[in-house]
């Protein structure tokens, strides 16, 4: 059997709002989804490509991206945030997203569990 594993990567201020407004719909009104500046959305092109994520398409700001090691691991980075998902290893995903949790500036959301990354268990994935 195989199921999906998705993080989401937003701007810290989506936390904050979140967390001010906790309705059930809030991450499907795109003004919630407070963009990145320009320059952390391409340091965070740079650090995917570091840690091993190769570019797979970039279409309308829309940034695909494939693990370069065969783990199932993909993200793709756009104006408003940055999703990681995979069908394989979920350490190894979290070992991946890790290197994203010492940004203040960030926050890491788990859609399955409906918290951040500051409530997270490594169960929780």
């Amino acid at each position: 059997m195989s199921y999906e594993i998705i993080l989401y990567i937003y701007n810290v201020e989506v936390r904050l709002r979140h967390k001010k407004d906790n309705s059930i719909d809030f991450f499907e009104y795109y003004e919630n989804l407070i963009p990145f500046k320009k320059d952390k959305k391409e340091e965070l092109k740079k650090v995917l490509i570091d840690i091993g994520f190769q570019i797979v398409q970039e279409i309308n700001g829309m940034i695909s991206f494939q693990y370069t090691e065969d783990t199932g691991q993909t993200a793709l980075l756009t104006n408003r945030s940055l999703r990681f998902s995979t069908t394989g290893d979920v350490f190894e995903m979290s070992k991946i997203v890790s290197k994203f949790t010492t940004d203040k500036f960030l926050a890491i959301y788990n859609p399955q569990t409906e918290r951040w990354e500051e409530e997270l268990k490594v169960s929780d994935l």
